[in-house]
C-alpha cells in the first residue's frame, strides 16, 4: 500500500487490473491485493505492528478462548471443548483413589478471579465503540471486577460505505480511523494536523460485486461474541468452580503415558475432571488437584 499526501483533489476511486487507487482531499492511497494460496507462506512480520511474537500469540489465544501448553514439538493451542470431546475417552480413576472414597479437599476457587473478569481492547481516545466484555464467576466472596487481559490493538468505529461504493451495491460499514483533527477550530482557514492512533485489528472481506477488499470490524470480533462463541466451555466450569485434590496410586507406565488433556473420571463423586496438577511422591503415588467438569 502506498499513501501519497495530496491537496485539492475530488475524492474518486480508480481500479485496475493489479489494484485500485483511492483520491482523497488530503491524500492519495494506492491498494495492492496479494493472493496467498493454500500452502504458501503468508509474509507476518511485515504485516503486523511493532509488537513481540508473544504479544501476537496471547492475542490469538484470547480471542479465541486457547490455552497453551509446551510439548516436545513446540508449543501446543488447545480449548476447554477438547477436554469435553475426551469425556468419552476419560480415564477412570476409582480403583486408583489411595483414600477409597475420601476426598482430600474440596474448594470452591480457581484461578485468580473475580465476579466479572473483563476482557477488553485498548483504550484509545479517537475510538466509541465499547467491544468489551466480562467472563462471569458466581462467588460473592471475590472482588466485584478485573481486567483479566486487556489488548494490544484497539477496537474500531464503522462508518457507512460512501455513495460510490453504494452504487456498486456495496452497503457495508468500512472501519473509520481519523488520523487527521482539525488544528485549531476557530481558526478562519482550516488546518489540519496528524493524530497519533492506536493498532487496530479489523477483519478483511472482499467484495465480488465492487471487485476490492474491505476492512471492517463486525460484531465477531465484539468479546461479547468471541465469548459466546469460544468461551462455553470454559465460562461452564469457571461460573461454580469446584476443585477437589486426591491421593492416587499411578503404574510407571501409567505415569509415562500420562496425557494431561485426557480428563479422570471417579466414582467416589460421579464426575469427570480436569487434572490441573499432578505431582509425583514416589513409590508410584501422586497428589492430584482436579477441577470438576
Amino acid at each position: 500500500m502506498e499513501v501519497h499526501k495530496i491537496l485539492g483533489a475530488i475524492p474518486r476511486t480508480v481500479w485496475n487490473p493489479s489494484g485500485f487507487t483511492i483520491q482523497g482531499d488530503y491524500f492519495s492511497m494506492f491498494v495492492k491485493p496479494v493472493e496467498v494460496k493454500p500452502g504458501n507462506k503468508y509474509p507476518i512480520i511485515p504485516n503486523l505492528p511493532d509488537i513481540t511474537g508473544y504479544e501476537l500469540l496471547k492475542t490469538i489465544m484470547v480471542m479465541f478462548g486457547l490455552f497453551g501448553n509446551y510439548t516436545k514439538e513446540g508449543i501446543e493451542l488447545y480449548s476447554i471443548d477438547e477436554f469435553y470431546d475426551k469425556k468419552p475417552n476419560a480415564k477412570d480413576w476409582t480403583s486408583k483413589v489411595i483414600t477409597g472414597g475420601k476426598i482430600d479437599s474440596i474448594t470452591f476457587t480457581f484461578g485468580d478471579f473475580a465476579r466479572e473478569n473483563y476482557l477488553r481492547y485498548l483504550k484509545d481516545e479517537t475510538v466509541l465503540t465499547d467491544a468489551d466484555s466480562y467472563i462471569e464467576v458466581d462467588n460473592d466472596t471475590l472482588e466485584p471486577e478485573k481486567t483479566l487481559y486487556e489488548m494490544k490493538f484497539a477496537a474500531s468505529d464503522s462508518s457507512n460505505a460512501n455513495i460510490f461504493l453504494q452504487m456498486f451495491g456495496v452497503n457495508t460499514k468500512f472501519i473509520f480511523i481519523p488520523i487527521y483533527r482539525v488544528k485549531d477550530e476557530s481558526a478562519v482557514n482550516v488546518e489540519y494536523e496528524y493524530q497519533k492512533v492506536s493498532n487496530r485489528i479489523a477483519k478483511i472481506d472482499y467484495d465480488q460485486i465492487a471487485r476490492m477488499p474491505w476492512a471492517h470490524f463486525p460484531n465477531e470480533l465484539f468479546f461479547d461474541d468471541l465469548i459466546l462463541n469460544y468461551y462455553q466451555s470454559y465460562q461452564k466450569i469457571i461460573l461454580h468452580p469446584k476443585v477437589i485434590e486426591v491421593q492416587v496410586f499411578l503404574t510407571d507406565l501409567e505415569i509415562y503415558q500420562m496425557d494431561l488433556m485426557t480428563p479422570v473420571y471417579l466414582e467416589q463423586t460421579g464426575n469427570y475432571y480436569i487434572i490441573l496438577e499432578l505431582q509425583i511422591n514416589g513409590n508410584n503415588t501422586a497428589k492430584a488437584k482436579l477441577l470438576q467438569m
